[in-house]
């Protein structure tokens, strides 16, 4: 479920259709913007990250999931890195429930990069969040991290094989599926309230 950038001239231009605002989508937001005010005090994002080495960047990213896992309750594999010069900013990995993002954003100089770096770890563990909504609801497992059984559901029809859209194939259809609708609706909200 990778993260690419509809991109001219270094900005992200797609912003995805209208999503209902469900109680349970304004929580979760709501949730995660708190993890992001917590770790960076009374700075701006912007401040938080440009001046940070590739370390401490890669430190702030880990702390931002662990205490997202703590604040949802969702165990997450690894955060893991990649390098590639393509505009995938990284995606999640259903098979060990990692995230990878990309540092060839993460290490850059513009801190516009690494924000979106921030933003597109909320985004695939969004996807962690649903793919773990989906198989605790056929397990059994009451735990739904606070989403509807009818989100959940669509979710889990979007998940079966040969339902997911992949980018390339229709970037609409891509971006307009629940998983990805749901996934762009919460970065929307960070970005509305970090940039």
């Amino acid at each position: 479920y990778k993260r690419r950038a509809n991109v001219v001239g270094g900005i992200e231009t797609t912003k995805p259709k209208e999503v209902k605002s469900t109680k349970e989508k304004r929580a979760y937001s709501e949730q995660c913007i708190q993890i992001i005010e917590n770790r960076i005090g009374h700075l701006t994002l912007n401040e938080t990250v440009e001046h940070m080495s590739r370390e401490e960047r890669m430190n702030f990213i880990q702390g931002l999931s662990k205490d997202f896992q703590q604040q949802t309750g969702l165990k997450l594999g690894e955060i893991k890195y990649y390098a590639s010069p393509g505009l995938d900013f990284g995606y999640y990995d259903r098979e060990d429930n990692s995230v990878h993002l990309n540092t060839v954003f993460l290490t850059s100089s513009n801190p516009y990069y690494v924000k979106e770096q921030v933003f597109t770890l909320f985004h695939e563990m969004t996807h962690a969040i649903q793919w773990n909504a989906v198989n605790n609801v056929a397990e059994g497992n009451d735990n739904t991290f606070g989403f509807t059984l009818d989100q959940i559901g669509e979710w889990a029809i979007n998940f079966q094989p040969g339902r997911y859209i992949r980018p390339g194939v229709d970037p609409e259809g891509y971006r307009n599926q629940p998983i990805e609708r749901d996934a762009y609706w919460l970065e929307w909200q960070l970005k509305n309230e970090f940039d």
